[in-house]
């Protein structure tokens, strides 16, 4: 049974996950129009995005599973050959503490399932084999669901984590990295492009 600090990460961030989904950019990844134009544009964003978010981790904690995304965009980046976008000017976002950074990786490792669904449709479509000329959508592959799943049990094993006051800072933590995934795509189109 999925314990209360998962139950308030999905439920007090479905509103900002949901609207994520309809942000102009990402809609094209399910779409058949998609071309690969399209796609390096959103390879690229992203791989401006986690630069950042992954540089503003100052804590660990070997127990949570975190995907190397910068190694597969880097590997995307060969592939496409994308100029990624500056980072837009945000409030500063410390993951300094094991509640932040279990908020981040619910974004992170969530996405990771969601991929899944998006690397078969560029299998389709595009003819992008996973794990081949496509690594950030497809990330774990076939472990996806595993990493996911481990996730969430390490999260409901420790005491910790069902604190008042650490599933407010959880929350808070991925309700903010939402936020700046949104801000980054809407700001992007229009963002100057740093060389690769």
């Amino acid at each position: 049974m999925h314990n209360q600090l998962y139950r308030a990460l999905k439920t007090e961030t479905d509103d900002i996950h949901q609207a994520l989904h309809q942000q102009r950019l990402l809609r094209q990844l399910l779409s058949p129009a998609l071309t690969r134009a399209q796609l390096s544009e959103i390879l690229s964003i992203f791989h401006a995005l986690y630069e950042g978010l992954e540089l503003s981790i100052t804590v660990h904690a070997p127990d949570l599973y975190s995907g190397p995304v910068l190694d597969w965009l880097t590997k995307d980046q060969k592939a496409f050959a994308y100029a990624r976008p500056k980072l837009i000017s945000q409030p500063p976002f410390e993951i300094d503490t094991r509640a932040k950074l279990i908020g981040y990786l619910y974004v992170k490792n969530g996405s990771m399932l969601g991929g899944q669904l998006i690397s078969k449709h560029l299998a389709r479509n595009l003819g992008l084999t996973p794990g081949q000329d496509q690594h950030f959508f497809s990330g774990p592959g076939k472990q996806s669901k595993k990493r996911w799943d481990e996730f969430v049990a390490a999260i409901s094993r420790d005491q910790q984590d069902a604190a008042p006051e650490h599933i407010a800072e959880a929350v808070h933590a991925a309700r903010e990295t939402f936020t700046r995934i949104r801000a980054q795509f809407d700001a992007s189109a229009t963002a100057p492009l740093e060389a690769v």
